[in-house]
Order: structure tokens, then sequence, then C-alpha cells
């Protein structure tokens, strides 16, 4: 299937793209409750990352989008995400199949919350700031995802992320109308999940 007839658009072909089995999807929305609970009881309401099945979409749409589809594409890929929350994007990559997963999330809240449940183990998820860590972290990725950023200004973060790629690797902004900004000439955003959200892509 060409990469720009994937429908990014409709829930249904998301779902029928990386599609998921029963277990996983009741053990997400367990954690996910969990982990809503204990933040609530902090005072954080952090609602959209934690429904399952929003996650699910807007990881299915993201990777689409970068011209990936099935769980078998994922099986060699080394996945960085940026703003992960409690990690519950990270751990629906993760059942997916990809290969290497990292969560980058500047709250310590969440993520201690993300570990103490076990959406994702130290190693898949830690506490940084995501300009920092791609100034800072030398290791490359064959895709980066950000996923529902607020008030994002797409230029620097392009600037920034792409030496962190491989050479086929590339940069996946999925964001609500209106979060992203100062977007590169060549940008070409796409609707996606049902008009809600616009997907970027950014190849070296």
């Amino acid at each position: 299937m060409a990469m720009r007839s994937l429908d990014l658009n409709s829930l249904e072909s998301l779902y029928r793209y990386f599609p998921t089995r029963l277990r996983e999807r009741a053990r997400w929305r367990e954690l996910a409750q969990q982990a809503a609970t204990l933040l609530a009881e902090q005072g954080h309401y952090g609602l959209p990352a934690l429904l399952p099945s929003f996650v699910h979409a807007r990881v299915a749409a993201a990777l689409a989008a970068s011209g990936l589809i099935g769980r078998r594409s994922l099986q060699s890929m080394a996945i960085l995400t940026l703003g992960a929350h409690a990690g519950l994007e990270v751990r629906i990559l993760q059942d997916l199949g990809a290969g290497t997963v990292l969560g980058v999330e500047r709250d310590p809240r969440l993520v201690a919350v993300g570990h103490q449940l076990g959406l994702a183990d130290p190693a898949s998820l830690v506490v940084g700031d995501s300009w920092e860590f791609l100034s800072e972290n030398r290791s490359v990725w064959d895709r980066i995802l950000v996923l529902a950023p607020q008030r994002l200004a797409l230029t620097p973060l392009w600037d920034q992320a792409r030496s962190r790629l491989t050479p086929t690797g590339c940069l996946v902004v999925l964001a609500h109308r209106g979060e992203a900004s100062d977007a590169p000439p060549q940008a070409n955003p796409r609707p996606a999940l049902e008009d809600t959200m616009l997907a970027w892509v950014f190849r070296r």
C-alpha cells in the first residue's frame, strides 16, 4: 500500500493497520485507570494521555504517516517518543512489537507513576526535557514521535531532531489544529483522527 494512500483519518482504518489483542487492551485500560487515579490524587488530570483507545489511534496514525503498517514493520525499529506522559504510548509501542522504545517526559510525577504501575520500565521511560535530550543524547532513531503537543514550534524541533535520525528515519508530529506553528516551507500536513488533528512528517 502506498504511503500517501494510508488513511490517517478513519479510526477504523488506523486500528486495522495496527491491530491489538484483547488481553493487551484490557491491560492498558487497567493500568491507565490506576494511573489516572494516582495522578488525580496529586492534582494532575491528563486524561487524554491515559485513554488507551485514543493513544492507540494516535500511535497508529503517527506510524502510518511515516509509512509503516502492521506489527511486523516495527520489529527492527528504534522509536523515540517525546512528551510521553506516564508511558502509555511507550507500552503500546512495545506491545505492538517495536524493537526499541524510549519515552522522554519532563514531569517526574508522571514518570514515577508509570514506573510504579509498570506502564513502562525505567529503561523505557525517563525524566528529561525533550529539547535537551535531542541536543545532548547521541543515540539515533528510526522514528521520533511527538503526539498531541501543546504550542509546539516545528522548525526549531526539526532543526534539533534531524541529527538524531537514521538516514531513513523521520520525525512525526501529530498535533491538534492550532497547537503547532512555525512549520518549515516544505511541510505538508495531513488531516488525521477524524479531522481533529494534523500529521507532519519530516525526513532527512
